[in-house]
């Protein structure tokens, strides 16, 4: 020590700098460090205000193209109509003008002329579609939304934009339709115009946006069409932004997002060369510094390194307790001491059994000293009983390690010891209401689960065993059945019912309700008790209550026919009587 003191002497005496100029040297290098930041911050927040309002922008562009593009498919739709009422609502005239119309406007993918129950007189097919991939519905098979909105046109005689709706195996998917009712000749009809609203939004984006954003139809946070994958607003690592997509429905919002993540750090040139400037900078101060300070620094380690050490072994909650190859302690801290009540002399050069050792299980040296090591699943734990000198037993977690010398091999083992009581009582308070709650769960008579919708897809969560020996463990039982509800949610997220389910040809009485979370996330909550059998009772009792009526019926009927049998017999009968006796 003393010679590695001499060294440290003569390298400080061979620097040639002053030790007064340490405070400038810190001065300075943190002056740089808060100019680049404060550029930085000023760079980075200007960047993302300018992103941010970028997005704004362009998604408020491609709205009003989305918006601009449906009026004037509106407009056409009324020039059309016009045409019919001037040359007559034929098939020729429908034919001729029709498929200007979509000639004009690429999104419509269907032209029909309806009548107020639906049914279609005439329709038209788009020029770019392929019959392979396209259903033309009938007026008997059209969706709920699309025989809502119909209704909806005729009843208000406006024009009705629907909701949209998938059709499975369509490449045109997914639709909304335009319905604009018109009276010819004291009839009325209608023009339904089927749109595509992917080719919508693809119409509507402009191509110099397409590089630099993507662009989506959402409900809620399910994709419709576009290829922007939903982005928490919380999330500001691509900025983003959702807004109405007018005039379709309330329900269907457009949402923009950037297609690259926020700028780096040295996206800005003007960041880059200030950055290398300064970092060369405070790369020469560090090596200027470097020259006083190693030395000092490295004697300043050497002094402190035992009581370093000895420090942190008394300021260690855990008790720490060492011993030798034959289970001699000869190590203990004052943690430990506290720990088992017993003073640091009644311990040292104590054998085992310990006088704290509160059971009859052997030491870890013992079970460990039997077995192969391996170092990945150092250290072992174990649970112990730990006596105190008033003789009170507490609970104890034991973690234990060999002991090494300076040599490299083993000396002795390395105990680390602390009281475990509250955890334990803790952890055996939480397994009694895990306990609880799931037995709760399982008493209901009812399939109970828990969905997270996440982008990515659905995340079947909490399910009782009810749930799991009914529908299994996917997701796909909860999905079947909230499929089956004709019945949208209401304004609160709630909606219940009776409902069939075919996948599973069973009666359910369901209660569904939509949350969302504290931390954002959107679960829906699913009720579903199988009535199967209540139903068919229901249905042999209205079957037998038919039945008895049919038969009260033709008891009815003989009574009426005996009592007018009876009514006829007795005049018939006295006229025999008198008959035999004018005879006589």
């Amino acid at each position: 020590m003393d010679r590695f003191g001499e060294s440290v002497t003569a390298l400080k005496k061979q620097s040639k700098l002053s030790t007064g100029i340490t405070p400038f040297i810190w001065a300075i290098a943190v002056l740089l460090i808060v100019i680049f930041a404060a550029l930085y911050i000023n760079v980075r927040t200007n960047n993302e205000t300018i992103l941010r309002t970028n997005i704004m922008k362009s998604t408020t562009q491609v709205a009003n193209n989305i918006e601009l593009r449906l009026t004037s498919t509106s407009s056409t739709m009324a020039r059309v109509i016009e045409k019919l009422e001037q040359e007559g609502p034929n098939k020729e005239v429908f034919d001729k003008y029709g498929r200007e119309f979509l000639l004009q406007n690429p999104e419509v993918i269907l032209l029909r002329l309806i009548e107020p129950n639906g049914k279609g007189i005439t329709s038209l097919v788009g020029p770019r579609i392929r019959n392979e991939s396209f259903r033309q519905y009938n007026y008997l098979d059209y969706p709920p939304v699309v025989r809502d909105s119909i209704r909806d046109a005729f009843a208000t005689k406006r024009v009705v934009y629907s909701s949209y709706w998938e059709i499975p195996y369509d490449s045109t998917s997914p639709n909304t339709v335009i319905i604009y009712p018109f009276t010819l000749n004291e009839k009325e009809y209608a023009l339904l115009a089927r749109i595509s609203l992917s080719r919508l939004l693809e119409e509507s984006v402009p191509n110099i946006l397409r590089s630099d954003y993507e662009f989506s139809l959402m409900h809620g946070t399910e994709l419709i069409a576009g290829k922007a994958l939903y982005n928490p607003p919380d999330d500001f690592t691509i900025p983003s932004y959702i807004r109405s997509a007018d005039p379709l429905p309330s329900s269907i919002q457009l949402y923009g997002c950037n297609l690259v993540e926020s700028p780096l750090i040295f996206a800005s040139p003007l960041l880059f060369w200030l950055g290398s400037l300064m970092l060369f900078l405070l790369l020469l101060l560090f090596f200027l510094y470097k020259k006083m300070v190693q030395n000092q620094n490295a004697l300043d380690a050497a002094t402190k390194e035992v009581e370093l050490r000895r420090s942190i072994e008394r300021s260690m909650l855990m008790g720490v307790l060492i011993t030798d190859m034959n289970s001699t302690i000869i190590y203990l801290n004052q943690s430990m001491c506290n720990l088992c009540g017993y003073s640091e002399n009644e311990l040292l050069g104590k054998e085992s059994p310990y006088p704290f050792w509160g059971d009859s299980t052997p030491l870890p040296s013992t079970i460990l000293s039997a077995k192969d090591l391996n170092a990945s699943e150092l250290p072992y734990r174990f649970d112990i009983t730990i006596r105190k000198k008033n003789s009170q037993k507490i609970k104890g977690m034991l973690l234990a390690s060999p002991f090494y010398s300076q040599d490299g091999e083993q000396s002795g083992w390395i105990y680390l010891i602390r009281d475990n009581t509250n955890d334990f009582n803790s952890q055996t308070l939480i397994n009694d209401a895990i306990a609880s709650y799931e037995k709760l769960l399982n008493s209901v008579n009812s399939c109970i689960s828990v969905v997270t919708h996440k982008p990515s897809g659905n995340i079947l969560g909490m399910r009782n065993d009810l749930y799991v020996e009914t529908m299994g463990s996917t997701v796909k039982g909860h999905q079947d059945i909230s499929r089956s509800f004709h019945e949208p949610f209401n304004a609160e997220g709630k909606r219940t019912g009776d409902i069939w389910v075919s996948s599973m040809k069973k009666w359910f009485n369901v209660s569904e309700s939509r949350i969302t979370l504290p931390g954002g996330s959107h679960v829906t909550l699913q009720t579903a008790q199988d009535i199967t059998d209540k139903k068919i009772s229901e249905k042999n009792l209205e079957e037998q209550t038919n039945k008895m009526e049919i038969s009260s019926r033709l008891i009815t009927l003989g009574e009426m026919a005996s009592t007018i049998t009876h009514e006829i017999n007795q005049p018939l009968t006295a006229i025999v009587a008198y008959t035999s006796t004018a005879i006589e």
